[in-house]
C-alpha cells in the first residue's frame, strides 16, 4: 500500500515516464511492467499470466486466418509483451533467456551442419522432415549429456 501511495504523490503525469525509450524492447517491457505491477496492475497468480498467453496466441491464429493490415505484427507483439510478464512474474529475465536460447539454437544447428557435411552432403540435399530427425538426434544426446 505503500508503494502506491508513493507512486499516486510522484509528480509524472504517468508511471511509464521515466522509463528510457532507448532500451532493447525486451528490457523495456519488463520495466514497464514492474512500474504497472508496483502500482498494483498486476496478476495474482502464475496460471491467471499462462492463461494470458494463451488469450494471446488464440488472438494471434484468428488474425492468421482473418488478416487485417497490422494485425499479425500486433498479435505477435501481444504475445511476446505477455511472455515478457510471465518471465518477470517468474523472476527470469527475458533478455537472458532468449540469449540463452539463441545460443543453443545455434550451437545445435552448426552440429547439424557438422553431422551433414561428415556425410558429404549439403544442408540443402535435405528436406525438413530430415532436418528435424537430425535435430532431435541431436537434442537427445545434449539431454543425454546434461
Amino acid at each position: 500500500m505503500i508503494k502506491k501511495q508513493e507512486y499516486a504523490n510522484r509528480d509524472r503525469e504517468s508511471l511509464m515516464d521515466g522509463v528510457p525509450s532507448q532500451l532493447p524492447a525486451l528490457m523495456k517491457a519488463r520495466k514497464v511492467q514492474a512500474k504497472a505491477s508496483r502500482a498494483g496492475f498486476d496478476w495474482d497468480k502464475t496460471e491467471d499470466v499462462l492463461k494470458k498467453v494463451e488469450e494471446e496466441v488464440e488472438e494471434l491464429k484468428d488474425s492468421i486466418c482473418n488478416p487485417a493490415p497490422g494485425g499479425i505484427e500486433e498479435e505477435i507483439g501481444d504475445i511476446l509483451f505477455s511472455i515478457v510478464n510471465l518471465s518477470r512474474f517468474l523472476n527470469v529475465e527475458p533478455e537472458e533467456a532468449l540469449r540463452k536460447t539463441t545460443a543453443k539454437f545455434i550451437r545445435r544447428f552448426k552440429q547439424m551442419e557438422s553431422e551433414i557435411s561428415a556425410r558429404g552432403k549439403k544442408i540443402t540435399d535435405y528436406d525438413l522432415a530430415d532436418l528435424d530427425e537430425i535435430w532431435d538426434a541431436i537434442k537427445k544426446r545434449e539431454k543425454k549429456s546434461e
